[in-house]
């Protein structure tokens, strides 16, 4: 809720982080529990990250790996002001 009107305020551009990790598991080819595992968590943590909405910074960089390339680190980065 805090960084809704936080975002609002501030007219930042919140990334989706559940559909950025959708995105990298399906490019991955693995089922979401393999897909967990190579990132290092528990299946359930997988689902908490989608149920929040939210990506910790430290597994970003093995997410875009798996996604092929087709995904950066940067890509779940907030954007400030609307700038790309």
């Amino acid at each position: 809720m805090f960084l809704s009107k936080f975002a609002r305020h501030r007219r930042i551009n919140v990334k989706n982080h559940s559909e950025i990790l959708i995105k990298c598991q399906k490019l991955s080819g693995l089922t979401k529990s393999q897909f967990a595992k190579k990132c290092g968590v528990s299946r359930a943590a997988f689902y908490l990250w989608l149920e929040k909405n939210f990506v910790p910074e430290k597994r970003r960089g093995k997410i875009a790996e798996l996604s092929k390339g087709q995904v950066r680190p940067e890509d779940f980065d907030f954007n400030f002001r609307g700038e790309e």
